[in-house]
Formats: structure tokens, C-alpha cells, sequence
């Protein structure tokens, strides 16, 4: 009886121990004189007149929710993908606000298909010193993958 307590206190406390360790999610923290230097430095984009700060994507602009691409059905089954660039702008709630394809590899049926999903996420909101939000541009890529898988199955 001792025994069984024992090895099941030897497989239990290290779960408990690690499980703190798994909960969090890393972080990447930007050292605020790097953030200063790229503040000073920072490329802007013209859109209709109007000028927009641009950030990095998944370093200063990772996107808060993303929805999942639907790759067309005619694509999954010729197992056509690419890479599409699209150029977006956010605006002060943190919502695309508009897009266009900067550059692709992709036939238009999933150029289409990335436009569509990376109009419903959503980004971080960008404030200035006054704390009031403004709307800015990323660059977002997509990359859509539809080869088939002829290696073993799991399970």
C-alpha cells in the first residue's frame, strides 16, 4: 500500500510542478531603447493621401484573434497553395480596415481565401503619447499549404 502511494506521489509532483511552467505563455518583450530606436526610425506608408506608421508583424502587431483560412475545395483537391502579402491597415479599434495584395505566388481563388480570413482578425490597438488610439499598417503574410499528406497515420 505504501508502496503504490508512493509511485503515485513520484508521477504527480512533477506535473504539479511543471504545470505552472506550461500554463504561461511566452512573451517577447521589446527592450524600450530598441522600441525608442524603431519608433524614431519607423517606415511609413501613403494611402490615399494619408500617411501610416507601419509595424512589424508578430512583433509589434500580432494579431490578437485570427480566423482560419478556407482554402477552396478545387485547391485542396489539385493541391494548389502560396504565399500572399497583403498589405493592411488597422484601424483605432484594432480591425482591418482595409487591404491589398503587396505581392503572391497564389492563383486568385487563394488570394481571395487569405483576404477573407485576414478580414476578420483582429490586432493590438496602437496608442500615442496622449494615449489616444491611431490607425497604422502591417504587412501580414499568409501562407496556404494544401499538399497532400501521403505519410503514415497517427493513432
Amino acid at each position: 500500500m505504501i508502496h503504490r502511494l508512493l509511485c503515485l506521489m513520484l508521477a504527480f509532483v512533477p506535473l504539479g510542478a511543471a504545470q505552472g511552467l506550461l500554463d504561461k505563455k511566452e512573451t517577447k518583450e521589446i527592450p524600450p531603447e530598441v522600441q525608442a530606436e524603431r519608433d524614431a526610425n519607423r517606415s511609413q506608408i501613403e494611402v490615399e493621401g494619408v500617411m501610416y506608421p507601419v509595424y512589424l508583424y508578430e512583433e509589434e502587431a500580432k494579431p490578437k484573434k485570427r480566423a482560419k483560412v478556407a482554402i477552396p475545395q478545387e485547391a485542396k483537391r489539385e493541391g494548389r497553395g502560396g504565399i500572399v502579402l497583403l498589405g493592411t491597415l488597422i484601424n483605432e479599434q484594432g480591425e482591418v480596415a482595409s487591404m491589398t495584395i503587396a505581392m503572391t505566388n497564389a492563383e486568385p481563388d487563394i488570394q481571395e481565401a487569405a483576404m477573407a480570413a485576414v478580414a476578420q482578425w483582429t490586432f493590438p490597438i496602437k496608442r500615442d503619447d496622449d494615449d489616444a488610439p491611431f490607425p497604422y499598417a502591417v504587412m501580414v503574410p499568409v501562407t496556404i499549404d494544401s499538399t497532400p499528406f501521403f505519410g503514415p497515420r497517427d493513432g
